[in-house]
């Protein structure tokens, strides 16, 4: 179900392109403090990362979210789960970092589901950022910011969206510091093209999801033959997978019926 969806929005992008042009350019990034940076910090990382999608021209909404099950009635905006356009930022302890880390130099990474479907996790290491805006005579939010900026490019951009230049470049030495610190590193113009394309056809993957979630039918089943629950489970959901659709089925014995 999944894949006809996603070729049909695809299509649906496609045709908005030949079209009126008009792409749907706003994300949601749902942020999970776990390091417990501080309120201060967590702002201007917010702010830093704003900037830099707005500059091409995408505009992020954040919600701050719960960490435990006692706080989620606190967060209702956060109780929507996590989906095409609605991405997930996890800002991980050190120790957390420590045990997930992939690579030794590494401030954070992107999470690609095998399924091949959108990737919507994406993780930063807020000891390291701290730790390399210090040595730098950085802002820790500022050096943050830039590298949430990057880890959701990599959900927005795709596997292997390292780049020779901008923001998307590793490692980042002196020079990247130095374009850090003076508020030019940013996503190259045809990195931002292709995430505002990516995000039009995540868009359209939701609001097709969306309205199939919400089909219904309602399906009498007539058994004379008296078949098993096994057999009747079994054909439910062959059937299920041809017509991909909420399954509501009312047994009705075909000896009482009218």
């Amino acid at each position: 179900m999944y894949q006809q969806i996603k070729i049909l929005a695809l299509g649906a992008v496609e045709a908005m392109s030949l079209g009126t042009g008009a792409v749907p350019k706003k994300i949601t990034v749902f942020v999970y403090n776990y390091a417990a940076t501080p309120s201060e910090v967590l702002v201007q990382t917010e702010a830093e990362a704003a900037r830099i999608y707005q500059l091409g021209g995408i505009e992020i909404q954040w919600l701050n979210c719960p960490l435990s099950p006692q706080e989620v009635d606190q967060f209702p905006a956060c109780q929507v789960a996590p989906g095409p356009t609605k991405l997930a930022l996890r800002i991980l302890s050190q120790s957390m970092a420590e045990r997930v880390r992939q690579a030794e130099d590494s401030f954070g990474f992107a999470m690609f589901p095998e399924d091949e479907s959108f990737a919507i996790i994406a993780n930063v290491f807020s000891h390291d950022a701290e730790a390399l805006a210090h040595r730098h005579g950085m802002r820790h939010g500022l050096v943050l910011g830039h590298l949430v900026a990057h880890e959701l490019g990599h959900l927005l951009l795709g596997a292997g969206s390292h780049s020779s230049q901008g923001i998307m470049h590793v490692p980042w030495g002196v020079k990247e510091l130095d374009m850090i610190r003076r508020r030019s590193m940013v996503f190259t113009s045809r990195e931002a093209e292709r995430m505002r394309t990516n995000i039009a056809a995540r868009t359209a993957i939701a609001r097709a999801s969306h309205a199939a979630s919400h089909r219904r039918v309602m399906i009498k089943q007539y058994d004379g033959v008296n078949l098993s629950l096994s057999e009747v489970s079994r054909a439910e959901r062959e059937a299920q997978e041809i017509f991909p659709l909420r399954w509501n089925p009312e047994c009705v014995d075909d000896r009482t019926a009218g």
